[in-house]
């Protein structure tokens, strides 16, 4: 290592005003340290905005070889004139100091040195050579989002840009926006804030919408770019305008639909087939019996809707079956006339029973001839009430209707008379009393409380109905039907309990007899018995 020396004498000195003569002194040596040299670099020049630049000053002996300096490195950028930048580094053992930038420099060029600054007299200060650094404009990409892609008709779409530099730059670019669909600029640009720019888009027509958005880049700090494009797509609307109702018994059923707008076509699919090219008003294929679906759906383009509507239908073409259409007196009815009951069957290939209409129809016969059909009704049920002038031979006849609108055939009953046979017609035991009763039939009954006590009535006919008052205050009977035959049927009737109460109740109905002589007889069991008559159907 090269040191510089300078040697000084002291000549002499006087003592008490005598010059005193003295051997030469010592040399005395005054060492000045080492000269050193100082570099700078940047490991990033030039770099972009938001790019990490780290200095590093590099000091060494002149000439290299000797030890290595200590100190510390003060880095200097000329405003002008220069100025310190950052606190002074420390020297580290290999004669490095480092200053980082992590979040990168101003744009431009500015000129840096670093100043070694020496720990002791060992070493002597140096300064680097100039070094200029230059930071350009970084890099940006811009992406662009639809919040609704596809979207529905008529809802508003938000456009999402974001702007980013692209590494190695960084930072938060800031400018504006200007988006742009279809080629067409969509109003002002927009302000970024914290990196992105948001547009609102209403009304926008059903197909395809080509949106771009293009960043205006920032005074040489962050670079333009644009988004790359994307396909918005607004989706049409589909009505299906009228069709066939829930059921129908038209095995080729006609729609009509339409689209919100005029450019659009449509697609068609019958019971989730493969869709095919249609026009309205559309009319399917022949179609079985059974449960079927209608999907149509409009296409704007390469756009389809994609909340398309289903129309969902029945086709019945086959009509119910109604049959077994019989007459029974109505066991609890209250004699004015002659009270009945209509039952028939019917079913049908689709629904159930329960499902089905029906509708009846009376006629009776005058001097031998048979007069026109007549009204009686229209029930859910698979009965009929009617209440029947006595004397008149009168018939009946039923059909029913599904709910695709198929009528069956009519279904008719046999023809049906029915007799009063009030409480004359009867012969008694001893003891039986006549009297009036209010609301009895023509007024009359006859009575009896002796158990045992019988009433009888021989008939001509196919039915039977017992005809008494029921309530409190009634007694029990036995009712039998042909006695003392092989035959025979009886039964026991409390008619004080008997519901429905009232007078003039049918309290036994006996049908389905072959004509013929037959007879009824009624015993007291127990109570008060009042008889008021039977009818008889022939």
């Amino acid at each position: 290592m090269t040191r510089r020396s300078l040697v000084s004498f002291v000549a002499s000195a006087s003592l008490a005003g005598v010059m005193l003569a003295s051997a030469p002194p010592p040399a005395v040596g005054l060492v000045i340290g080492a000269d050193t040299a100082t570099t700078i670099s940047s490991n990033h020049n030039p770099s972009v905005v938001g790019q990490s630049v780290t200095f590093t000053a590099t000091v060494m002996t002149d000439p290299p070889g000797g030890a290595v300096p200590t100190g510390t490195v003060q880095f200097e950028r000329s405003s002008p004139p220069f100025l310190p930048y950052g606190d002074q580094v420390p020297l580290n053992l290999s004669g490095l100091a480092s200053l980082e930038q992590p979040n990168g420099l101003s744009p431009g060029c500015d000129t840096f040195r670093a100043v070694y600054v020496p720990a002791d007299t060992n070493f002597i200060a140096s300064t680097s050579a100039e070094l200029t650094q230059c930071v350009n404009a970084a890099a940006t990409t811009t992406s662009l989002t639809s919040d609704h892609n596809p979207s529905a008709p008529g809802q508003a779409v938000t456009f999402s840009a974001t702007v980013t530099a692209h590494p190695p730059g960084g930072g938060t670019p800031d400018g504006d926006v200007q988006f742009s669909i279809d080629g067409v600029n969509q109003g002002a640009a927009v302000t970024l804030v914290g990196g992105k720019a948001v547009l609102l888009a209403a009304g926008l027509a059903p197909g395809e919408h080509l949106v771009t958005a293009a960043y205006g880049g920032h005074g040489g700090i962050y670079e333009t770019s644009t988004s790359s494009t994307l396909t918005q797509q607004v989706e049409p609307d589909t009505t299906i305008t009228t069709g066939p109702s829930e059921w129908t018994n038209h095995n080729t059923p006609a729609f009509e639909f339409h689209a919100d707008t005029p450019s659009a076509t449509f697609e068609c699919s019958m019971d989730s087939g493969p869709l095919a090219p249609c026009t309205s008003p559309y009319h399917s294929a022949a179609l079985a019996d059974g449960s079927h679906n209608l999907f149509v759906r409009a296409v704007v383009g390469s756009v389809p809707d994609g909340d398309a509507p289903n129309w969902s239908f029945f086709v019945d073409t086959t009509a119910p079956y109604t049959g077994y259409a019989e007459v029974e007196q109505q066991l609890g009815g209250q004699v004015s006339s002659g009270p009945i009951e209509i039952y028939w069957q019917a079913t049908d290939n689709l629904i159930k029973p329960q499902q089905l209409h029906h509708e009846w129809q009376w006629r009776k016969k005058v001097s031998g001839v048979w007069q026109a059909w007549q009204a009686g009704g229209s029930v859910d049920e698979l009965e009929a009430t009617f209440s029947q002038p006595f004397l008149k031979l009168y018939q009946y006849r039923i059909r029913s209707v599904d709910l695709a609108g198929n009528w069956s055939v009519w279904e008719e009953t046999d023809p049906v008379k029915l007799l009063a046979k009030q409480e004359t017609a009867f012969t008694y035991s001893a003891s039986w009393v006549r009297h009036t009763m209010s609301g009895a039939w023509a007024n009359y009954v006859r009575t009896r409380a002796k158990v045992g006590a019988w009433a009888r009535l021989a008939f001509t006919g196919t039915g039977v109905a017992l005809v008494m008052p029921t309530g409190a205050g009634q007694g029990t009977i036995s009712v039998c039907l042909d006695p003392g035959t092989a035959g025979q049927q009886c039964s026991t009737i409390n008619l004080a309990t008997f519901s429905p109460t009232g007078v003039r109740r049918l309290v036994a109905v006996f049908g389905d007899l072959v004509l013929g002589k037959h007879a009824i007889k009624v015993t007291v069991v127990s109570g008060t018995v009042n008889l008021d008559g039977a009818i008889v159907r022939q």
